[in-house]
């Protein structure tokens, strides 16, 4: 973001799914007198923030201000928690829906100073870039198309351009909606085609009206936010190198409901071959579109996967930006099943697979298999190709005593993993308990691969494991926790497998806890002051790390816990 150039709208913002009033209540308080305890413990602190924040010139207007506050107070409450305090800051399943209404009504919804607001740092922006939105309308309901047309003629930014396709079929009828719109307003053009009968069609002919400097593409029932393109452009206006922009987008019924948030990762290739994340809203650069061909048809189904990827391939992560803000909603199709819509879905899973393999092949990777994902057949799973000769794998397990544990781990390394190039050194720090030491003994005369090695002193876990990769001899190493249970024979292979890819140097698991709530989906930087686990005490399936995610896990049950591995040029000695 350009210096000095601070945008006044703060909402959209939470990545917290948490229902503050669950510990508000004074009956909350009497069951759970930590959490309160908590909750006053850091209570000087956030009041120290509030405080710091009003004496800056930074203005969060409307519920961006309190939105800040009750976020600080929840994310602080769960950082200094117990794991029981934790996991009740963690919304029931049966609580979603009215969890995230409260979250849309307390953080997500615009009001008139916030609307006042935009408009009037609308006029300094930096830069205010032409957006070409492509509706690709062909045949289509009066209703969706209705709502999807509002959605563009009432941006709070206003230097839009709406492009519309319609075929001979649908003129008539959609004709009502911007008839006397187009005529008083220029920047809404339509073209009138015979039999567009698909979508993809329908995008590039709606693409040759285009002029925008960048394009979207809103399919017919879906709806931007009003404050959507304002968005984009202020980002824009941090960065005008970018080349392409997406956002978060959830899901809203024809009554308007609001469900199912999807609060997406920041750039992933490898997510993008498992499914299309970034299309709900995605702003790309109109002559990037150009390059790489348009919309093609012959994917019709998967077409703006088709075109993600060939357009995120065709510039720099450096030119790829994450919006993370709701600004998308999707249309909530019907729940009843119709022959005919099964079928499409299918089409277009067929279509992604066939997408995906035609950029496989485009890059070099001729070898890699595309599968479905175990846990979602409708997405993708990424088979990387294997050498013949497996790369010796160096575990280090460092310990201290637990004896129980330590045995699980080395047996289920040993003997459940279907993986034999490797060598195990268990790093004994001071261990001084009798079962332990005869552990040792077992082990070092039962099988050759395994290396103890003592190292006395302060425990401390970099030190140890630096220590150990300094013996090592395996081209992969793997830093792995005495208390894991290996679940899943194939973990280590899939691991080494994208270890091995020339643009991937760490790789690491979804770690599960004994009752399969989640320890973590890896590792982020920022939350709690430093680091913190992802999904942490999630149930049920978290999407993108259930399919092939970079860094992170490749399905569902690899490992509880473990650490990430990677190649020995990973690790550098201490101090």
């Amino acid at each position: 973001m350009a210096p000095g150039h601070r945008n006044p709208i703060a909402i959209a913002r939470n990545r917290l799914q948490t229902d503050q009033a669950q510990i508000d209540t004074p009956l909350e308080r009497q069951q759970h007198p930590e959490a309160e305890s908590q909750a006053l413990s850091v209570g000087r602190f956030v009041g120290r923030i509030w405080g710091r924040l009003r004496q800056t010139g930074d203005r969060l207007t409307g519920g961006g201000l309190r939105a800040f506050a009750k976020r600080t107070v929840t994310v602080l409450a769960a950082a200094a928690g117990s794991d029981k305090a934790l996991e009740r800051l963690v919304p029931r399943a049966r609580d979603e829906e009215r969890t995230y209404a409260h979250w849309v009504a307390w953080n997500d919804t615009i009001r008139d100073a916030d609307r006042a607001a935009i408009r009037a740092r609308i006029a300094s922006l930096p830069f205010s870039p032409l957006i070409s939105v492509i509706i690709p309308a062909s045949s289509t309901s009066e209703v969706a198309f209705s709502k999807s047309f509002k959605s563009v003629v009432t941006q709070l930014y206003p230097y839009w351009e709406l492009c519309v396709t319609v075929d001979d079929a649908s003129h008539p009828l959609l004709g009502k909606i911007f008839g006397d719109s187009a005529a008083r307003d220029p920047r809404i053009k339509v073209t009138q085609r015979d039999n567009v009968n698909c979508t993809a069609a329908a995008a590039k002919a709606a693409l040759s009206l285009a002029t925008g400097e960048f394009v979207a593409f809103l399919p017919v029932g879906d709806i931007l936010a009003e404050q959507a393109l304002y968005e984009v452009a202020f980002e824009l206006g941090g960065n005008e190198q970018t080349d392409i922009i997406y956002t978060d987008h959830d899901q809203i019924s024809l009554d308007e409901e609001r469900s199912n948030p999807w609060f997406k990762p920041g750039w992933d290739p490898d997510l993008l071959l498992a499914q299309d994340y970034i299309s709900d809203l995605v702003v790309y650069r109109r002559t990037l579109v150009e390059k790489v061909g348009f919309v093609r048809p012959e994917f019709e189904g998967a077409e703006f996967q088709d075109l993600a990827l060939r357009a995120t391939a065709a510039t720099t992560r450096d030119r790829i930006r994450h919006l993370p803000a709701i600004l998308y909603h999707r249309y909530e199709e019907s729940k009843t099943i119709h022959s005919e819509d099964a079928l499409s879905a299918l089409r277009a899973v067929a279509a992604s697979r066939r997408a995906v393999r035609d950029h496989l092949d485009s890059r070099g990777h001729t070898e890699a298999l595309v599968k479905p994902a175990v846990q979602i057949p409708s997405a993708n799973r990424i088979v990387w190709p294997f050498p013949n000769d497996a790369p010796l794998v160096s575990v280090i397990i460092p310990t201290r005593d637990r004896a129980d544990l330590l045995a699980q781990c080395v047996a289920g390394v040993l003997h459940r993993t279907d993986y034999c190039n490797l060598e195990l050194l268990i790093v004994d720090n001071e261990s001084v308990e009798s079962a332990t030491l005869a552990l040792f003994d077992r082990l070092t005369h039962a099988d050759s691969r395994i290396h103890i090695l003592h190292l006395p002193g302060p425990f401390n876990y970099s030190t140890l494991n630096n220590a150990a990769a300094r013996k090592a001899r395996g081209e992969v190493l793997l830093l792995l926790n005495n208390d894991i249970d290996i679940i899943d024979p194939g973990w280590l292979r899939e691991m080494v497998s994208h270890a091995l890819r020339p643009d991937v140097g760490i790789v690491g698991a979804k770690l599960l806890y004994a009752n399969e709530q989640i320890q973590h989906g890896g590792i982020v930087l920022g939350p709690a002051g430093a680091a913190t686990h992802v999904h942490r005490l999630s149930t049920g399936m978290i999407l993108a790390i259930s399919v092939n995610w970079r860094w992170l896990a490749r399905f569902q049950r690899l490992l509880a816990p473990a650490w990430p591995f990677g190649g020995k040029s990973s690790l550098r000695p201490a101090g």
